[in-house]
């Protein structure tokens, strides 16, 4: 009789894109609104189509009270040749792995919930239950995929009361619109994942602002920001943001923000009635003006 080991069943890895890693590899990132989650999800599904690695989908698993994030996931399906790989059912994998167990409802553990950009096809509503998360935000609906030519499968009519009898509470249309807008995006370009050319990284644009702040009022300052840091999260192409405070000289900090393109930056957000509040916050307390400029991937 042949030994399993010689019968050479292939090994199955999910890996996930080196872009997603590079964009959420600062620890400790926090999304307090569902709509900075679902805002991220939708970047997500946005530079998964924009960047050839998969279909138009996003997800994310964070813990429900601070809003940490735990695990990314985008749809993999094509490249992975794994149809089971969509977003949510890659979010939940690495979650699972994050933490060691395959039920993120263990005792020990925080409430966690499910951000997807979409609602949950046949497959990954019923995944939900068993992965362990105790709420699920979803951005466009089903008949959103499906007028572009999505198969979301046979899903039970009233499936929100559904995961509401498990204990799963449901939470629908967060940036339904912007969500949708990926997935048209998708089908206007043919339905297919782009592919980059030879050699060439995903168009991650990092802005970096030294700010120089009046000595005395650093303390005004952090509060200003954190009322401020609202409005730059909700700008269209924002992905992710930070504030960091300088050791040496602690009226110094440095601003890194990574927009989807450089044009978010210099023309829609400095462009737009967010960016005057966001002057109206903050400027008055540096000195110099700041120094900005903008980084882009290299290799």
């Amino acid at each position: 009789m042949e030994s399993r080991e010689n019968i050479g069943f292939p090994e199955v890895t999910l890996r996930l894109p080196g872009w997603v890693e590079a964009l959420v590899a600062e620890e400790n990132r926090t999304y307090p609104t569902v709509e900075e989650r679902m805002r991220f999800a939708v970047g997500l599904s946005r530079l998964n189509v924009r960047n050839g690695t998969g279909g138009p989908f996003g997800a994310a698993v964070f813990e429900r009270e601070t809003g940490r994030l735990l695990a990314p996931g985008v749809n993999l399906v094509v490249g992975s040749g794994c149809s089971v790989f969509h977003a949510e059912m890659v979010a939940i994998m690495v979650a699972q792995k994050a933490v060691g167990t395959f039920d993120l409802g263990g005792e020990s553990l925080p409430d966690y919930e499910l951000v997807a950009t979409t609602e949950p096809c046949a497959m990954c509503l019923g995944a939900t239950p068993w992965s362990g998360v105790r709420h699920l935000v979803c951005g466009a609906r089903d008949e959103d995929a499906r007028a572009v030519g999505f198969d979301e499968g046979v899903k039970p009519e009233f499936w929100v009361g559904a995961l509401e009898d498990r204990g799963i509470t449901v939470e629908r249309d967060v940036l339904r619109e912007e969500a949708a807008g990926v997935l048209r995006e998708y089908a206007e370009r043919g339905g297919r994942d782009l592919q980059l050319p030879p050699g060439r990284r995903p168009a991650v644009i990092l802005e970096v602002a030294l700010l120089d702040v009046l000595p005395g009022r650093t303390g005004e300052f952090e509060k200003a920001f954190a009322e401020a840091s609202k409005i730059i999260a909700s700008a269209p192409g924002h992905l992710s943001h930070e504030l960091q405070r300088c050791v040496e000289t602690p009226e110094r900090y440095v601003l890194l923000v990574r927009w989807e393109t450089l044009e978010d930056h210099t023309e829609c957000f400095r462009g737009s009635d967010a960016y005057r509040e966001w002057k109206r916050l903050l400027h008055h307390f540096y000195a110099p003006f700041p120094t900005v400029q903008h980084f882009e991937p290299v290799g």
